[in-house]
């Protein structure tokens, strides 16, 4: 369908027209992962060095300087899919002035988060 594309592309748009530093996550990992959708993420973002102290790292979440491509939503499996859309809002909630882009199929339930707005490809 494109999905990955799409993020890859943008990620690497983002890079290029130093937009703000462009993290990708597969959401896919997470059905493997044990902590919530933050450490996740913080984890993430420290294997691969852009950050090196937790401290630095919490200041630049909260001043809004990353983009996330959160890629996959449709490939978290159903037995966790609740949980990730509530830590996935307390996430967005607490560092609102990130920019966020999610994919996933149509019909997940994804769709109905208040803070996104839907689009198709």
């Amino acid at each position: 369908m494109g999905k990955s594309t799409l993020i890859k592309h943008l990620f690497l748009s983002s890079i290029i027209e130093k937009f703000a530093i462009p993290i990708l996550i597969e959401l896919r990992y997470l059905n493997d992962f044990l902590t919530s959708i933050e450490d996740f993420i913080k984890e993430n973002i420290f294997e691969n060095k852009l950050s090196h102290s937790n401290g630095i790292l919490n200041r630049l979440l909260k001043k809004g300087k990353f983009v996330f491509f959160l890629d996959g939503f449709d490939e978290i499996e159903s037995n966790i899919k609740s949980q990730t859309i509530k830590e996935l809002n307390t996430f967005i909630n607490k560092y609102g002035k990130n920019k966020f882009v999610l994919t996933s199929r149509p019909f997940t339930n994804i769709e109905f988060l208040p803070l996104f707005h839907n689009c198709k490809i």
